[in-house]
């Protein structure tokens, strides 16, 4: 049960990071900070473009920093690392299941 609820909240995390604009934008603005941009394409799709250096390189990826986050979750004492990702994990089972219903 505890691999399953840091699975789920690890990537929760990754997501939001790498994927999210976040409340009041802090995820973005997170990731402008390090140098990652949006633009749009001529085709009017919205491509991400991202510096190549580490930081910029490993947040812009759910898999790098899923490994991160998988880390912290590792070297956290278990009951701290549990408080801190079970909000996550109820999150991350919203959406499955928001997805299941909506057909996504």
């Amino acid at each position: 049960m505890d691999i399953v609820l840091m699975i789920l909240a690890t990537w929760r995390i990754s997501s939001l990071i790498a994927n999210e604009d976040g409340p009041r934008y802090i995820f973005a603005w997170f990731r402008g900070q390090l140098g990652i941009e949006e633009e749009l394409n001529d085709k009017g799709i919205i491509v991400r473009v991202v510096p190549d250096r580490f930081a910029p390189q490993m947040i812009s990826c759910v898999w790098c920093i899923s490994m991160w986050i998988g880390a912290v979750f590792f070297l956290l004492p278990p009951p701290l690392a549990q408080s801190i990702a079970l909000p996550f994990a109820f999150s991350t089972g919203a959406i499955i299941i928001d997805n299941y219903l909506s057909g996504g």
